[in-house]
């Protein structure tokens, strides 16, 4: 048996939604199956997003609210 293992993790308002795709290979034969785990301990402010730019050399950072629950975040260099 073989199997591999991608994870893809996506920011969401409740946390880091984790998609994991697992491909089997037993037998001769490929399956594939997926999981999805919320990682609620996980969630990033706007603070966060702050921080890693500017760390990065981002000179300029602001915000627009988008909705009641989303925001758009634009950096410049």
């Amino acid at each position: 048996m073989r199997v591999i293992h991608v994870e893809i993790p996506e920011k969401t308002q409740e946390g880091i939604l984790e998609n994991h795709i697992y491909l089997i290979e037993e037998s001769g034969r490929i399956r594939g199956e997926i999981a999805f785990t919320m990682n609620s301990r996980i969630k990033w402010t706007f603070q966060n997003f702050v921080k890693v730019l500017k760390e990065a050399s981002f000179r300029k950072i602001e915000s627009i609210q988008r909705g009641e629950e989303d925001m758009l975040i634009i950096a410049v260099k």
